[in-house]
């Protein structure tokens, strides 16, 4: 169900952004957590938050899918990389149906290693914060590591 969940987001995502080009670098899989936030966050704390992260790097732009257990958040950079500056992304989220998140959201990579990845990065390690996480004036920082999951 997980593997199927994950796959439907993806490709629902990507038909969402108009998503057709080549894979520029593999897709990267792995695990996140939420260690901090700032700011005011509904409903609860998003602090202890954790699960599933896939990120990849496309000819178009980037695709970062957080799949917690019970809702998958999907944010997409077009025609760009994320670095440590918040960059305003596409999103979805998918808890009882697919939506836009209704607030802007914004995400930046605070560090990455390697800082560039190629298509012989093999594994890569984040933190990062997405501002606009569960309220527009809620910032959630993770941390995640993930590895090569496809070539």
């Amino acid at each position: 169900m997980k593997f199927f969940l994950e796959c439907f987001t993806s490709l629902a995502f990507a038909l969402f952004c108009g998503q057709a080009s080549a894979d520029v670098t593999g897709i990267f899989k792995g695990e996140f957590e939420v260690y901090a936030k700032v700011g005011t966050c509904f409903p609860a704390s998003p602090v202890g938050t954790s699960g599933a992260i896939r990120f990849q790097q496309l000819a178009d732009g980037t695709v970062l899918n957080l799949n917690e257990r019970s809702q998958v958040r999907s944010y997409f950079l077009a025609s760009d990389t994320f670095d440590s500056t918040f960059k305003v992304v596409q999103t979805m989220l998918m808890r009882y149906d697919f939506a836009p998140i209704s607030h802007p959201v914004s995400v930046r990579f605070i560090t990455q290693a390697p800082a560039h990845i190629t298509s012989q990065t093999q594994t890569l390690k984040v933190t990062g914060e997405v501002k606009g996480f569960t309220l527009p004036e809620c910032r959630a920082v993770f941390r995640a590591t993930l590895v090569r999951w496809l070539p």
